[in-house]
């Protein structure tokens, strides 16, 4: 009993302590207290959610069930962000009262669930408006990062014609990063590593160990080839916040990339089936 529950308990967790860190970081720094928590009430109502949804889930394959709607919904999120106010001509946002969701953050890990077991042609379909999108918002770092998730996926299919899609994919999110991007770094959100600096090596220290647990968790415990795609799409939204101004997933402020990743275990992201007993061997 214990095996069966660890993976996905690990999996729950994984964020914990890179939230935990950034709270701590944004208190300490004199970060309004009306901002930080809504870091962990985040990480509260991802946690219960995707526990429910893994609790109801009794098989060991990714992506099996997972909801059909998340494509449309995903995508028509990414699409609203074009027609929503920006900031010196980026979009990348959803307003939502008070808050300003980022709407790649947000759908585009749950959407590299679905594409994991959608049909070839749904998938590329789906992937190739996700990443016109991103370039039109324009958004570098979610569609380089969408885009290695996307790549991992189509090498796996074997597919006729993956190596067109493959190319073509990444010509678009390569395109993405000669996209003008005026939009400077806020302290607690693109800058927070640099505040965990300020307040000592080993808050900074362990601000980054925090971060490496993230893509090693859909690494050990999500099947593969998802585990190693959302692996590569967190890697990569890691990367391109330290080369450059965009936001520090989870550490950072941002609920976005919490809920994210809290959808992508709801919608499928079940126990890697190595550390599952097959369903004879449960009954």
């Amino acid at each position: 009993m214990v095996c069966k529950r660890a993976p996905a308990l690990a999996l729950l967790l994984a964020p914990a302590p890179a939230i935990t860190i950034g709270v701590l970081v944004m208190s300490g720094s004199g970060v309004p207290a009306g901002i930080w928590p809504a870091n962990l009430a985040a990480m509260l109502l991802g946690v219960l959610m995707a526990a429910a949804a893994l609790t109801r889930r009794r098989v060991a394959s990714v992506g099996r069930g997972s909801p059909g709607w998340v494509v449309p919904v995903g995508l028509a999120l990414l699409a609203t962000t074009l027609l929503a106010p920006g900031a010196e001509g980026v979009h990348r946002w959803l307003p939502l009262g008070p808050l300003r969701l980022h709407a790649g953050a947000l759908v585009l890990p749950p959407l590299l669930v679905v594409l994991a077991e959608a049909p070839w042609t749904v998938s590329v379909a789906t992937a190739s408006t996700a990443l016109l999108v991103l370039l039109l918002q324009p958004d570098a770092a979610q569609a380089a990062s969408f885009c290695a998730g996307w790549i991992v996926l189509a090498a796996a299919r074997r597919e006729r014609g993956s190596p067109g899609v493959i190319l073509a994919s990444a010509a678009v999110a390569a395109a993405s990063l000669f996209r003008p991007d005026p939009l400077g770094s806020v302290p607690h959100v693109e800058g927070i590593l640099g505040l965990a600096a300020a307040q000592g090596q080993l808050m900074a220290g362990a601000g980054l160990i925090s971060l490496a647990a993230l893509p090693l968790g859909f690494m050990l415990f999500v099947e593969r080839p998802l585990g190693l795609a959302l692996a590569a799409y967190t890697a990569g939204a890691l990367g391109a916040a330290w080369l450059g101004n965009y936001p520090v997933p989870m550490l950072g402020y941002g609920v976005s990339p919490i809920l994210g990743y809290y959808f992508a275990v709801a919608a499928g992201a079940a126990p890697h089936p190595a550390r599952v007993p097959p369903p004879e061997a449960r009954s």
